[in-house]
């Protein structure tokens, strides 16, 4: 079997990126006698073991698809002219098509765009839609989404795929806690991320040490005062961000919407508590299987730290992070979410479901078009 994944680049900081190129690993391992492909447009991303990257420009992906020929083509987010022009060339070779929104259908996510992009969203993307063969939704939550826009769709849902995060010492890190830290990873995105939400949770944990990492965060500094008890600093990866989840008290997440929140489950992997406002698709499995602690009205920032306070002095903290550890290391691994995908993927290519249980070959190569 072949698989084409489009389109990826190297930005670490994009949930989207890492997880085509963890699941398009996962799937090299996977599918050993055969071919895992990921176009991209970044002439610096990096081929993992086992996967084959392809450097294009948005005019040559027919003439590449056509000439890979794949036995499906398995896109990522939404709303990119060339994932129409992808999805069209596929349609005349007769390549089944797998549609990966991540979260780009949700309610409030399309209604914040502008006007240009909610036109194109249902008219563009639509017609893209239409030639679609298979939806995977990362949550039940974001199928009924998908399903809202294109009630005829084939959905399957399967989340995300989160590699283990490996704790070292890392030089220069900050020094071990005295007093309670919650920390927070993710884009410096205010409305969507809830971060005025956090800023107000900081000011009523007055005890409690916030620490944000991500990218441009300090543009914080120009919607207001920033509480004395918040830290922000840079992008955090790999080792770092493993060093920063361990030494903290518990994970925060409040977002306005999030389809997944890798950040969520790999803190819950590294057994960090995790708090999270009820809009995060997430939510439903956390509250469901006793995962964490879900905050029900994250704009009572009074309610949510008093509720966040009792969670992390009780009993229930403990249990449901080792429950959320498990379920983190044996359901969201990118060999766990590989297979579910490779399942789903019977649903337009009969043999799909049938992966090899022999090593990665090790087989990479970057080619450029």
């Amino acid at each position: 079997m072949h698989v084409v994944h489009a389109f990826a680049d190297s930005r670490l900081v994009s949930g989207v990126n890492q997880s085509v190129w963890q699941l398009s690993a996962a799937q090299a391992a996977m599918y050993p006698d055969s071919q895992v492909t990921v176009l991209t447009f970044d002439p610096r991303a990096t081929a993992p073991p086992g996967v084959r990257v392809v450097l294009v420009s948005p005019h040559s992906v027919p003439a590449v698809l056509a000439r890979l020929r794949p036995d499906v083509l398995h896109l990522h987010s939404v709303l990119r002219p060339t994932l129409t022009i992808a999805t069209l060339a596929a349609r005349r070779l007769g390549v089944p098509v797998v549609a990966s929104p991540r979260g780009g259908y949700a309610p409030r996510a399309i209604a914040r765009r502008n006007l240009l992009k909610r036109s194109y969203t249902r008219s563009v993307e639509l017609l893209r839609m239409r030639h679609t063969q298979l939806f995977l939704a990362l949550t039940d939550r974001e199928g009924r989404d998908i399903r809202a826009l294109y009630p005829d769709a084939i959905v399957r849902t399967v989340g995300n795929g989160i590699a283990p995060l490996v704790a070292a010492p890392v030089a220069g890190q900050h020094p071990p806690h005295r007093r309670p830290s919650l920390i927070y990873l993710g884009r410096p995105d205010v409305e969507h991320k809830g971060l005025d939400r956090l800023m107000r949770l900081a000011a009523e944990l007055p005890e409690a040490e916030v620490l944000m990492y991500g990218d441009g965060l300090e543009r914080l500094h120009r919607d207001g005062p920033v509480p004395t008890n918040v830290r922000l600093m840079g992008v955090a990866a790999g080792p770092e961000k493993a060093a920063a989840l361990i030494g903290s008290s518990c994970y925060v997440h409040l977002s306005r919407w999030e389809a997944y929140g890798r950040s969520i489950v790999e803190a819950m992997g590294l057994s960090v508590p995790v708090a999270i406002s009820a809009e995060c698709d997430l939510a439903d499995e956390v509250r469901r299987l006793g995962l964490g602690l879900v905050l029900a009205d994250a704009d009572d920032a009074g309610g949510s730290a008093r509720a966040l306070r009792r969670y992390l002095d009780s009993p229930l903290a403990e249990q449901s992070t080792r429950r959320a550890r498990e379920w983190a290391l044996t359901e969201a691994t990118p060999s766990a979410v590989a297979q579910r995908i490779a399942q789903a993927y019977a649903a337009v290519i009969p043999d799909a479901a049938e992966p090899s249980d022999v090593g990665p070959s090790g087989r990479n190569s970057i080619i450029n078009h």
